[in-house]
């Protein structure tokens, strides 16, 4: 990078690959889906062991979405001079409160940062992994301390790990290490995560190692790369060679005002094979309910308001067509006895006052308000991955009021 850099090149939009980039967020888009699909959001489990540049990796992914400039999001530190992460507990990253607030109905995924494991724990890394994958790992719960809680007392670990209520369900995970060759992979923490992804109704596995910057010409890298592929089970199908934000990439740190496209592209088309809709578990038996529940809100709350709204203009007029002249003789005799002026206007206040304060009016104005908050309260549910709940809650209105319409029916077959 230059020493400085001028205005031109700080305008990404004049990079040929800018047009690109915002091509594959386009598509990654399309692949996710919105709130109205009934989809899920995808949680992607980001993991690696201390030092591989795990959070410099996460940083320049969701970067990778943004439009004006690189943004610190996992915070990495310095030990002895040389850069590692600091993560010591699992953080989440969503679309609508990190990268991604424009479009929030668009269900882009969650990523989920995770580090603490190391290759010799690999009893514990087999139930903190099947845990983590199941949704038991709670935010910001230091993986120290489960280590701890296991190392004292295994059995116990697992049985009040696995009664926990469901957090964040895992649907992708990428492993990261380091191309440095002089760093050891750990073998037995990728095969672990290998055996118990697959286990799981085979999750789908993504690997990334970084520092491409500092090792691309190194000749050990290609069988490194290999050695961690096979670790890991996968195919360079599912692989990325990646150059983080970093001030190895860029020593001036230009990047705090501005994005490189040359960077994000790769890391975007990586993220475009990792959210494949076809890849991974099958879709779960509720997300047809949803899009139907969705559909419902769609198209027929609306109708209902309009039909509600409809209803109260013509009661109004003709209300006050019938009744107008009564109420304006009745309002200016008032105002002449007690005041001694006339107002003439006060009488269609009256009236209006009088005509909302009718029950059959009161009733309607109140389902169509809660029919307008309606549809946002279900994408908000459905957002938030409540949808079980959600369809739970609707079946149980459902179920006293079909067994009301039909009470005679059921009398009659009882009998």
């Amino acid at each position: 990078m230059a020493n400085e850099m001028s205005d031109d090149e700080c305008d990404k939009t004049r990079d040929p690959l800018w047009k690109w980039k915002l091509n594959l967020i386009k598509d990654i888009r399309e692949s996710v889906g919105t709130v109205e699909s009934g989809k899920n959001i995808l949680n992607v489990a980001v993991i690696g062991n201390k030092g591989c540049g795990k959070s410099s990796f996460i940083n320049t992914l969701l970067t990778s979405f943004r439009k004006d400039k690189w943004q610190l999001y996992a915070q990495v530190g310095m030990n002895n001079g040389n850069i590692s992460s600091i993560t010591r507990h699992l953080k989440s990253f969503s679309a609508k409160e990190s990268y991604y607030k424009e479009e929030p109905d668009v269900l882009f995924p969650t990523f989920i940062d995770i580090n603490g494991l190391e290759d010799e724990h690999v009893e514990f890394n087999k139930v903190f992994l099947r845990a983590l994958f199941e949704g038991k790992i709670k935010e910001k719960e230091k993986i120290t301390d489960l280590l701890e809680e296991h190392t004292t007392n295994p059995d116990d670990f697992k049985n009040k790990i696995f009664k926990r209520t469901e957090y964040l369900k895992i649907n992708r995970i990428i492993v990261v290490t380091t191309s440095d060759p002089a760093a050891p992979i750990p073998t037995e923490l990728f095969k672990c995560i290998n055996e118990v992804a697959t286990d799981l109704k085979g999750i789908p596995i993504f690997g990334v190692m970084t520092k491409k910057d500092q090792f691309e010409d190194n000749e050990e890298i290609p069988q490194r790369t290999l050695d961690f592929l096979a670790s890991l089970g996968i195919t360079k199908e599912s692989f990325l060679w990646v150059e983080n934000y970093c001030p190895d990439t860029d020593p001036n740190i230009e990047y705090r005002r501005t994005v490189y496209p040359k960077i994000d592209v790769p890391v975007l088309e990586f993220i475009n094979q990792v959210t494949n809709p076809h890849l991974g578990q099958s879709k779960e038996w509720h997300g047809f309910l949803t899009i139907i529940l969705l559909k419902f809100v769609k198209w027929i709350c609306i109708p209902i308001q309009i039909i509600i709204w409809a209803y109260v203009l013509i009661l109004f007029t003709f209300m006050l067509y019938h009744d107008y002249n009564k109420i304006l003789s009745t309002a200016n005799n008032t105002m002449n006895n007690r005041y001694e002026f006339t107002l003439p206007d006060i009488a269609l206040i009256y009236h209006v006052y009088r005509f909302f304060r009718l029950p059959f009016v009161i009733a309607p104005i109140a389902v169509s308000l809660f029919l307008f908050i309606l549809s946002y309260i279900v994408k908000k549910l459905v957002r938030n991955s409540i949808t079980k709940l959600l369809l739970a809650i609707t079946i149980v209105f459902m179920l006293p009021t079909l067994v009301y319409v039909y009470k005679d029916q059921i009398t009659h077959w009882l009998s």
